[in-house]
């Protein structure tokens, strides 16, 4: 018996196959002979590679699942702590606003564990009507401490910005990875158009 051999077909598009030979017996003389063909086999690969593909995202998603229920239950905690903090501090304290930024960071964090889960469990996320304004001014405490002593944040958005329907933490987080991603240490500037003429 031999093997089938996998090969790849010459052309302009990648296509694969297999070959396969049968060896006979040759009746006329002392040599070798055997039938050889092949299967077009691009579309099984193609396939195969979905399913594979497919299978790894379930094991992703699940592991996704159970990582995200863990790390909620330490944010559970921190945001709880905080909670209790923040009786006991009265807004003129000066780790008032500490602790305040310690639940904020805390609250966003669990926002990633429900994209985490939604992930997991193949579920869409929550669209909610955004004022961008209100939001990027929360989102620039955490920005200037992400950034550091040698990058500047600058904010500059008009006042008739309109309200636009998005799930507040994928946003919070693109504008986060935009920010933190920046190659060379030189200002950072966000800036949003005025709403146009009706």
């Amino acid at each position: 018996m031999i093997e089938p051999v996998d090969v790849t077909f010459s052309g302009t598009k990648e296509r694969s196959g297999r070959l396969y030979l049968s060896p006979i017996e040759h009746t006329l003389g002392d040599g070798e002979a055997a039938i050889a063909y092949a299967i077009d086999t691009t579309e099984q690969r193609a396939l195969e590679m979905q399913i594979a593909q497919s299978q790894k995202m379930q094991a992703v998603g699940q592991l996704a699942g159970g990582i995200a229920h863990d790390f909620n239950n330490m944010l559970t905690a921190i945001i709880g702590f905080s909670d209790f903090l923040l009786l006991n501090h009265r807004p003129t304290d000066p780790a008032f606003q500490d602790i305040m930024n310690i639940k904020q960071n805390a609250n966003r964090a669990a926002g990633l564990v429900r994209q985490l889960l939604a992930f997991s469990r193949q579920q869409t996320l929550r669209p909610q009507v955004l004022q961008l304004g209100d939001v990027l001014s929360e989102l620039s405490i955490l920005l200037g401490r992400l950034l550091g002593e040698n990058v500047e944040l600058s904010l500059d958005q008009a006042s008739d910005l309109w309200p636009v329907k998005a799930d507040l933490h994928q946003f919070e987080q693109v504008v986060i990875n935009l920010a933190v991603t920046r190659e060379t240490p030189c200002p950072a500037a966000a800036s949003l158009p005025s709403a146009p003429p009706m």
